[in-house]
């Protein structure tokens, strides 16, 4: 194994010289949950509710005209939630 152009790269003999592991990502959208007074975060069909949301990826804005009116969205490889703050990255 080895690292090019910032993917890990494993050798083969098969017809392929070089196989690729890319992680895939998943569409997330995240939104104040008002009754809670904290934020809601969609990934993976699953709803977290967290304090704090910190965002390391691009994410882009989506008007509804229900509730919840602003959702923030975007793709992301993983989710993690430590100390009830969730690092979108």
């Amino acid at each position: 194994m080895f690292i090019k152009n910032k993917r890990v790269v494993q050798q083969s003999t098969a017809l392929f010289p070089y196989i690729c592991i890319i992680m895939k990502k998943y569409r997330f959208f995240y939104h104040y949950n008002k009754q809670q007074g904290k934020m809601s975060i969609h990934f993976k069909k699953t709803c977290s509710v967290v304090d704090d949301v910190i965002c390391k990826v691009p994410c882009e804005t989506k008007w509804n005209k229900i509730q919840p009116n602003l959702v923030m969205r975007g793709f992301a490889k993983e989710v993690v939630i430590l100390k009830n703050k969730a690092y979108i990255q």
